[in-house]
């Protein structure tokens, strides 16, 4: 696999294409993503979004996955952090889901 460009920019820097944890495009940035995970043969899923590229915060997931003190991080990284408590084992993919300006309005008129 050969690392594909969109207007001259490069979609993917691993070393081995074919370990890219987005098949070539873990360069796109503002990006929704979804990271599925299954473990014991239930299936999870989280939903994120970067403003930076995907492959950026795709380092950030997995440093919270390898370091107890990021175990807290998100929502994904105290999942993953359970599973390794119990001993089980757990696979996860990631998969882009649209690509999205990140919000630029006041976070305080953000209503749950």
């Amino acid at each position: 696999m050969t690392a594909k460009t969109t207007n001259n920019r490069k979609t993917c820097n691993c070393r081995n294409k074919d370990l890219c944890s987005l098949d070539g495009k873990c360069l796109k940035n503002n990006v929704i993503y979804e990271a599925t995970g299954t473990a014991s043969g239930t299936t999870s899923n989280y939903i994120g979004m970067t403003e930076n590229d995907f492959k950026t915060r795709f380092n950030n997931h997995k440093l919270s996955f390898r370091n107890r003190n990021h175990s807290h991080d998100t929502v994904l990284s105290k999942y993953i952090w359970e599973l390794k408590d119990n001993d089980t084992t757990y696979d996860i993919e990631w998969l882009i889901i649209k690509r999205a300006n990140t919000y630029k309005g006041k976070p305080s008129l953000c209503k749950f």
